[in-house]
């Protein structure tokens, strides 16, 4: 089977899988995160690109079950279950699951050092934070707390999944976790859009 048809393959599994979520972790969610990591990926011409693709439509599917604890874990399992079945290369599938396991490294433990890191990992892990930053982090931040019933705002001191305001605070940094120059820099305007923000949710109480 040719390339394009596994590619369809790829992104009819995510829009039907993902069609039902209201988390922010969605089909066009995905979508973006593709984008913005072919994007990154032009400066790293030794990157694989089909197991990047296919990292990037897969790397949340495991979202499909509703809000998921160690969601890169059951989203690895769920996309492997998924190529194997599926006409993908088979000598590529490992690749394609550390990428997904690698993609969240700051709301749970990472399993590899940065060091170790292939530069699969890296794009998808920076192109997913980046979507979680400015307008479109915003609107993805207010969804999942909508979907979960958490407020916006209680105070400046709130955490992570408090409030939107936690999220928020927690999301600017992981601009500094940047795992490329490329990703650093693109994060750079989008953390000055959320910080704006937040400001008016402070000055809302």
């Amino acid at each position: 089977m040719q390339k394009e048809d596994i590619d369809k393959q790829l992104e009819s599994y995510a829009k039907e899988s993902l069609k039902d979520d209201k988390s922010g972790h969605d089909y066009l969610h995905a979508k973006r995160v593709l984008k913005t990591s072919l994007e990154i990926a032009k400066a790293y011409p030794q990157t694989d690109l089909e197991v990047l693709n296919a990292a990037c439509w897969l790397h949340d599917i495991g979202f499909k079950r509703g809000f998921v604890k160690e969601h890169h874990l059951v989203s690895a399992k769920d996309a492997e279950e998924f190529l194997f079945n599926s006409s993908f290369p088979r000598t590529k599938v490992a690749k394609v699951i550390i990428a997904i396991e690698d993609h969240v490294r700051k709301v749970a433990r990472p399993i590899r050092s940065d060091s170790e890191l292939i530069i699969e990992s890296k794009i998808l892990h920076d192109a997913d934070n980046l979507d979680a930053l400015g307008e479109i982090g915003i609107k993805r931040q207010l969804a999942f707390c909508k979907a979960n019933n958490i407020p916006l705002f209680i105070s400046k001191e709130d955490k992570f999944n408090q409030s939107a305001y936690g999220g928020f605070k927690e999301i600017i940094t992981w601009a500094d976790g940047m795992l490329t120059t490329e990703g650093k820099d693109l994060a750079q305007s989008k953390v000055q859009i959320m910080k704006d923000f937040m400001k008016k949710l402070e000055e809302s109480k």
